[in-house]
């Protein structure tokens, strides 16, 4: 299964992958409207009750999908996504996360650590050096990660508030006319 685009059918926005099981089918929530989309195997039933179709109900607004501001918002909030994301040795994207901060400066902090007892233990030596350099190597990584973790949340709140402005704007303009 490749799933290249995932768009919102209830409210346009771009979907965001948080994928939980549901038997043999993968199911899908949008965080702006909270409606959820299933994604199912090739050969898997369609499904037979109500609950099983659509679990926040609804339809989706024609002037959602058509209003040009949402459109450019969402296109500009991918470029700006991608320039944030790291790219792994299997060509997947990944956003930073203060989790990998974490892990990064807790891998320079074991270094530095295994740095200073061999220090203590042998004196200075290469392998002295070679811990505190990768300790330094790690820290400054941890450092970097970190600071590119917390500009993508700005960045994605920013654009989370953004688009719920848009979205109740738009709301509000269909429901008066």
């Amino acid at each position: 299964m490749k799933i290249l685009h995932l768009v919102c059918k209830m409210c346009g926005a771009p979907m965001e992958v948080t994928l939980r099981r549901a038997g043999r089918a993968m199911e899908l929530e949008c965080e702006f409207c909270g409606s959820t989309a299933l994604v199912r195997d090739e050969g898997e039933r369609e499904p037979t009750t109500e609950a099983d179709t659509n679990a926040s109900g609804g339809t989706p607004s024609e002037s959602v999908f058509k209003n040009p501001e949402l459109v450019l918002l969402d296109s500009q909030w991918r470029r700006e996504r991608r320039r944030f994301e790291r790219v792994d040795e299997r060509g997947r994207r990944h956003a930073p996360s203060p989790e990998a901060t974490m892990m990064i400066l807790f891998f320079a902090l074991i270094a530095a650590i295994g740095g200073l007892a061999d220090a203590l233990a042998s004196g200075p030596g290469p392998v002295t050096f070679f811990l505190l350099f990768l300790a330094a190597g790690f820290a400054f990584a941890g450092i970097s990660n970190g600071k590119r973790a917390r500009a993508y949340a700005v960045a994605r709140k920013r654009y989370r508030r953004k688009r719920r402005d848009l979205m109740e704007a738009v709301k509000t303009g269909a429901t008066d006319s």
